[in-house]
Parts: C-alpha cells; sequence; structure tokens
C-alpha cells in the first residue's frame, strides 16, 4: 500500500474517531453539549484542513502512479535452438523503446560481450524503435559457441554461471539471466576444446 493511501486511512480513521468521542461526549456530559457545539467551527476547519491534504495526497499518488506506468519496459524470450540462441526483445510499456544494443554481461564485471556488432548473429542486429508488442529478433548462430565461450572465459574469468544478457536502449538498460541451457551449451563447448589441448599436448610430450 503507498505513503498516500495510508496517509488518507489515517485522516480518516482521526476523523471517525473525532465524531465518536464526540458522540460520547455528549452523552456522558449533556449539559455541555452547548460548548461542545460552540467549538464546532474551529474543529470544521481542522476537518477540512485535513480533507484538503488527503486530496494533495491523492493527486501525489496518481500522478507518481501515471508517471510509472508512461515508462519503457522490455521483456525477453530466449530460445536455444539447433541453429544457435534465438532472442526476442519485447517492448512491454507503454512507453516506446528504442533499442541500441545486445550484449553479454556478467553480475560483478562491467565488461560486456557486444552481439550488436553483428560478428555472431545470422544478419545483422537491427537497432531502432519498438512500440508496445512489437519485437526484434536476432539469431545467435551456434557457429560461433566455442569463440563465444572462449571470450566469456576470458573476460569474465569463466563466470558462466552469473552471465546476463543485457538490452541497451536510448534511456536505459536491461539485464535478463542468459539462458541456461545455452549456458551450458557454451560450456560443453569450451570444455571439448580444452580437453582436446590437453590431448595434442600429451601427444607432443
Amino acid at each position: 500500500m503507498t505513503k498516500a493511501w495510508i496517509s488518507v486511512l489515517l485522516a480518516l480513521a482521526v476523523l471517525t474517531g473525532f465524531a465518536m468521542g464526540f458522540a460520547v461526549a455528549i452523552k456522558i456530559n449533556p449539559e455541555t453539549a452547548d460548548v461542545y457545539l460552540l467549538n464546532l467551527g474551529s474543529v470544521g476547519d481542522w476537518v477540512s484542513g485535513i480533507g484538503a491534504l488527503a486530496a494533495v495526497l491523492v493527486t501525489l499518488w496518481l500522478s507518481d502512479k501515471q508517471r510509472k506506468e508512461n515508462t519503457e519496459r522490455i521483456t525477453v524470450e530466449q530460445v536455444s535452438r539447433e541453429e544457435g540462441l534465438l532472442i526476442k526483445i519485447i517492448s512491454s510499456g507503454n512507453r516506446p523503446s528504442f533499442v541500441t544494443g545486445l550484449y553479454i554481461g556478467e553480475k560483478s564485471s562491467e565488461k560486456k560481450l557486444n552481439l550488436s556488432t553483428g560478428e555472431f548473429l545470422e544478419k545483422r542486429f537491427p537497432i531502432g524503435r519498438i512500440d508496445f508488442g512489437e519485437l526484434i529478433s536476432v539469431l545467435v548462430l551456434d557457429k560461433f559457441d566455442l569463440k563465444i565461450a572462449q571470450e566469456v572465459e576470458k573476460r569474465f574469468n569463466g563466470n558462466f554461471g552469473s552471465l546476463l544478457l543485457v538490452i541497451n536502449t536510448s534511456l536505459g538498460r536491461f539485464h535478463f539471466p542468459l539462458d541456461s541451457v545455452y549456458v551450458s551449451y557454451l560450456k560443453r563447448h569450451l570444455e571439448k576444446q580444452q580437453r582436446r589441448q590437453e590431448y595434442q599436448q600429451s601427444l607432443a610430450e
């Protein structure tokens, strides 16, 4: 519950408590009813002030809610397929998104592996605007799995378990866990390459 609604409920509770207290006081001391009634004018000012405050708080809450709703939102679908990793970047917010980049990152590192250069993709990365419900679809080709795995090993010290898919827009940056199936493929390619190198070294000795 937001602070504005809590404030409104507190104001209503105060008003209700006052009304009940006033009624009880008159019932207990009927002879003082005239005194209470004379003071109702100042009490009315208090009630009016509380009502105005509640109205301001509600207005601020509605304004903040509208501001939060009028922001860009990005969701991502990742599917590991035989030909590679299919990535769908979807606009799910009220504000259009202008997508500018696609990267692989890692939680504890500022370094990034740029996928939007097109080196690892089926075709050039489509930088551009997407409105609500629209998407950008890219395919990271499986023939680059080993190279990507080697870059991950070098840039992120082999921290495959904390890899992120990073989407850059003109207004911000969005992070999503890199597809676990795809990560397992990367690790498998790297392990095969390492075993191959160890075998070749043993033959050379």
